[in-house]
C-alpha cells in the first residue's frame, strides 16, 4: 500500500486475505514488514502481529466496502501515521 509521509512516498507491504464467505465478511490484512523494517510498537491500527485494525474493515459492509476503497483508507490513515520504521543499523563490533 503505497502512503505518503512527510512529503515521501513509501510502500508498505501488506497480505490481504479474502475469507471464504467474503464479501459478506472482510478481508483480514496484515503489514509484512521486509527484514529491513519493523513494526511500529503500540500503533493504534495494527497489532504487533501485523494485523491491521481499522474503522472501515470493523464496519464493513459488503454493499458499500471495497478492497480498493480498503487499501485507500489504509494509505491515508497510514500517511498520518506510519505503522513500520527502518530497523536500527547494527553497530560494528
Amino acid at each position: 500500500v503505497q502512503m505518503i509521509y512527510m512529503g515521501q512516498t513509501y510502500n508498505i507491504p501488506i497480505d490481504m486475505y479474502l475469507p471464504p464467505n467474503y464479501p459478506i465478511q472482510p478481508p483480514m490484512i496484515y503489514v509484512r514488514p521486509v527484514s529491513s523494517m519493523m513494526i511500529k510498537e503500540g500503533h493504534r491500527h495494527v497489532g504487533a502481529d501485523g494485523m491491521i485494525y481499522m474503522p472501515y474493515l470493523h464496519s464493513w459492509t459488503p454493499r458499500t466496502h471495497t478492497l480498493i476503497q480498503a487499501c485507500t483508507q489504509m494509505s491515508e490513515m497510514f500517511g498520518q501515521e506510519p505503522p513500520v520504521f527502518s530497523k536500527p543499523a547494527p553497530r560494528p563490533p
